[in-house]
């Protein structure tokens, strides 16, 4: 742990830092001796961590409401009351002059009075757990640095924190300072806009608001030294933004955290880099054969990633559906019109916009054509182990065991009345098959990325049910439709992180790419069935895919083909 006093020239620096950070364009690779970087991938690795970061910041903030409801009754914040996460990255400068790529994360709060009340700090009050959205919000940024992003504040890295507090324009004579938060003599600071000095002393009164509000920036200084282990192994470098309003009022007495770790990822440009020139990734360097050529196949792809609380998110669904679209256009050479990908989606938008869509394209051109089902989400089993996809539009008033909860105990077995009312809300694959079994077309295809033994991807559970029989009944089809199952109804389909997609759809579009989509199903899946047991297993996931067919398609599956 690291605690530095600035003097006036490295605040200077340092705020100059803080004020110029941007995204207009990322600047890394060339300059720096930490990471090199192709020319050619640079923007390639730049628009995935742009998307990764956006996605952290939706869990983030995803978490920071949950954790909101979960505080206990006397920490409770007014309903209006909210904290808001934002995270990006920016550019920086080291202090050698060069170039690196760094990881935002601001987290503030946004309070309402409600008569007379509020949850910000009291009038000349500084103690941190007097103020109950200071308080909240650093317990969610000791969340959101131990747990949600415990890949980036490693040991070793830089990260500066910049804490802005600020008081209002109420006058007092002086506070009794405790030395609650330790002794400060002469700390560079910025006081509305100006570079000041400030003391906090335990022998010495608080006589002053820019005191006031650099006691509360102390207070959370404090909490994060003692309470973020996360922060204990990187080195640290605080900065004050002090402030005092002209006017009076709750709503500027507050505090809010910016972190900044430099040269976050890295690791991951170099590993990116490496994996790209290995030809490893399937996001980029997609085959483009013969665009909209395939003109008589018709594509749904149902990619389920954002759950309702009590349910957690499904990992790198939408990103499994959004590369799978990529290659139906560029690979297959499906028109692009004829690819349609439903994220979040409803059992009502699957039914709706997903059957029904693809029925009435194949019917206009008196089905003389194909259809491809894919799926990437959450799937469960009853309690004789029949299949169903999950969508992300449960009622969750009809299950009453997660009534009012953002989180639940999945090894906590549902009820009879509650696990009726989820599979109701859920697609039996047996309804899914009979739907698309009812289309006129020339075969079917169905691409299943889930897991339907009732655990996530990560291998926990997702729900428990009681199971009536032990007699696994599988998969089974009586339409002419070929299933690639990423797993059977007894095991997991699990997510592989390093390159974060199922394994399904990791190995089916690299094969894919590989043989630029001329590849039957018969050997497509022998690749798999070689490919993703072995590459499971080493990461101590062993997963199983495997086919099923049925009707006329019993036999000839084997040479069939996406294009």
């Amino acid at each position: 742990m690291k605690h530095i006093v600035f003097s006036f020239s490295r605040l200077i620096m340092a705020l100059m830092f803080f004020f110029s950070l941007s995204l207009n364009g990322v600047a890394w690779g060339q300059e720096s001796n930490e990471v090199t970087v192709n020319s050619q991938y640079r923007e390639l690795i730049t628009t995935e961590l742009k998307n990764d970061v956006a996605q952290r910041q939706k869990a983030m903030q995803k978490k920071a409401e949950a954790m909101l409801l979960n505080l206990p009754n006397e920490r409770k914040l007014y309903n209006e009351s909210e904290v808001l996460v934002k995270a990006r990255l920016a550019d920086g400068i080291r202090e050698d002059g060069k170039a690196e790529l760094n990881y935002v994360i601001e987290l503030s709060y946004n309070c309402k009075s409600i008569e007379g009340s509020s949850d910000d700090y009291s009038t000349g009050n500084y103690l941190l757990e007097n103020s109950n959205s200071a308080m909240a919000l650093c317990q969610i940024t000791r969340e959101i640095v131990n747990e949600m992003n415990s890949d980036v504040f490693t040991a070793g890295k830089q990260v500066s924190i910049r804490i802005s507090s600020s008081a209002d324009a109420l006058k007092f004579k002086k506070l009794d300072y405790q030395g609650e938060y330790g002794n400060h003599r002469y700390v560079g600071a910025v006081y509305n806009g100006e570079l000041v000095r400030l003391s906090l002393m335990d022998d010495e009164d608080i006589t002053s608001n820019a005191q006031l509000a650099f006691a509360r920036a102390q207070g959370v200084r404090q909490y994060l030294d003692t309470q973020v282990e996360g922060l204990q192994q990187t080195t640290n470098d605080y900065f004050f933004i002090t402030r005092c309003s002209e006017e009076p009022g709750a709503y500027y007495r507050r505090v809010s955290i910016e972190l900044t770790v430099h040269a976050a990822f890295d690791e991951v440009i170099l590993q990116r880099n490496e994996q790209l020139i290995n030809d490893n990734y399937i996001e980029y360097n997609i085959p483009l054969i013969n665009p909209g050529t395939n003109s008589k196949t018709f594509v749904v792809i149902v990619a389920n990633e954002a759950y309702d609380a009590p349910l957690p998110n499904c990992e790198y669904a939408w990103r499994d559906g959004a590369v799978f679209r990529d290659y139906c256009i560029r690979t297959l050479g499906i028109p692009e019109r004829q690819v349609r990908m439903l994220t979040n989606a409803s059992k009502n938008t699957i039914y709706k916009k997903g059957y029904l869509w693809v029925h009435d394209a194949l019917q206009a051109i008196g089905g003389d054509g194909n259809v491809i089902f894919y799926y990437a989400g959450h799937g469960i089993s009853d309690g004789d182990y029949n299949a169903y996809i999950l969508p992300c539009d449960i009622n969750y008033r009809s299950i009453r065991s997660w009534v009012g909860k953002s989180e639940f105990d999945p090894e906590n077995q549902l009820s009879k009345h509650d696990a009726n009312a989820l599979f109701n809300e859920c697609i039996r694959l047996d309804t899914l098959c009979t739907w698309f079994g009812q289309i006129r077309c020339n075969n079917t295809t169905f691409i299943l990325d889930a897991s339907f033994n009732n655990n996530r991807r990560d291998g926990e559970p997702l729900i428990t049910v009681k199971r009536t029989t032990e007699r696994i009944r599988g998969l089974r089809i009586r339409s002419d439709i070929v299933i690639f199952n990423a797993a059977n109804v007894e095991k997991t389909a699990y997510s592989f992180d390093e390159m974060r997609h199922g394994f399904l759809t990791y190995y089916m579009l690299k094969e894919i790419k590989r043989t630029k989509g001329d590849i039957t199903y018969g050997n497509l899946f022998n690749t798999i069935m070689t490919t993703v047991p072995k590459e499971s297993a080493l990461q101590g996931k062993l997963q199983e895919p495997e086919i099923i067919a049925g009707g006329k398609v019993k036999d000839s599956w084997v040479n069939m083909r996406f294009r």
